[in-house]
């Protein structure tokens, strides 16, 4: 996400999200969207040739809602769409990878107490908002991050 926007983003949740509500993995303190989850390599090289062949993504943030389906905590998280990052998830899904989630595109705020913040469901703080993001962050599990820039190739 562009820094002005994550900024904003952790700012919103500083604000309407107690300290006290959290749990677990507590604040989203990155925001970002993931395009897919759980791909199997280190190298990104096979990840970098797909998405180079992208323009930039564009999307539109939605409403804020939560996951409550995990028994011992609730996501509060930014509803995401665009097309580009459907199209974006499928050209990945050719690589090796495992994931048992449904692709739904979000900005994870917090990971809250099962019942709090209630309040924020349905907010349009940000509803409408549209971002253009120009590049992808591979990351892997031991935390090495690789920046592939979105050029239309």
């Amino acid at each position: 996400m562009p820094s002005d926007f994550s900024k904003e983003v952790s700012s919103f949740g500083e604000e309407k999200i107690s300290d006290e509500d959290l749990t677990g993995d507590g604040r989203g303190d990155d925001p970002h969207v993931t395009v897919l989850y759980g791909l199997h390599s280190y190298d990104p090289t096979e990840a970098e040739e797909i998405l180079e062949t992208l323009s930039p993504l564009k999307i539109e943030l939605g409403l804020i809602s939560s996951f409550s389906d995990n028994p011992d905590f609730d996501v509060i998280k930014i509803d995401i769409t665009g097309k580009d990052l459907f199209k974006a998830n499928e050209l990945l899904k050719e690589l090796p990878y495992t994931s048992k989630y449904e692709y739904h595109p979000h900005m994870t705020l917090a990971y809250v107490k099962k019942g709090h913040c209630k309040e924020l469901i349905g907010s349009s703080h940000f509803k409408g908002k549209k971002i253009t993001l120009d590049r992808v962050d591979y990351s892997c599990k031991d935390d090495v991050h690789t920046e592939i820039v979105l050029s239309g190739r």
